[in-house]
């Protein structure tokens, strides 16, 4: 560990514990305090990165407890929710599908159909007939808003790159799609 993680480290344990003995300050509560605590604690660890971040968000999980803001029961409530579960799986996959090369040459193949070509919006068209099966109805309320905006977010995203790229020649993507 450098020296500059060490002091970040002793930085957010002396800055935890003075909100946890400072009286509260005006109209704020004692339990205020010790959020406050534990929240700047998890900023000053963000910053300085002592220990990798997921580290830093489950020990403050373990904060909330220890220092009596939180039972451990609504602590760790939400960590087995099906959306966390969700984006853990998605992200999974995610990085399989970028590490097989699969993405790359699924992006690649998309961009060689001619009339995608023309026309980037057929590329969302395109992936949201070959994706909507598969988007979770049964949790419209909450879910079905996330992922609708975190859909609408990546297609964006996948428009505007297969803009940039549909002025390649077709070769140079055929080219692209046999190395891939």
């Amino acid at each position: 560990m450098t020296k500059k993680k060490l002091i970040g480290l002793l930085c957010a344990f002396v800055v935890l514990f003075i909100f946890l003995v400072l009286p509260p300050l005006g109209a704020v509560t004692p339990l205020g305090m010790k959020t406050v605590g534990v929240l700047i604690f998890t900023i000053i660890l963000w910053i300085s990165e002592p220990v990798p971040i997921g580290v830093t968000c489950f020990l403050t999980l373990a904060m909330w407890v220890a220092v009596g803001a939180l039972s451990y029961k609504d602590s760790f409530a939400y960590l087995g929710h099906y959306i966390n579960l969700f984006l853990i799986g998605s992200f999974g996959i995610a990085g399989a599908l970028y590490t097989t090369g699969a993405a790359r040459r699924y992006a690649l193949t998309m961009l060689n159909i001619p009339w995608v070509r023309r026309n980037s919006y057929m590329l969302i068209m395109n992936n949201s007939l070959l994706l909507s099966p598969h988007t979770p109805q049964d949790r419209a309320n909450h879910a079905g808003s996330q992922v609708t905006k975190l859909a609408f977010v990546t297609w964006k995203t996948a428009s505007t790159l297969a803009t940039r790229l549909a002025c390649a020649p077709p070769q140079q993507v055929s080219m692209l799609l046999r190395l891939g």
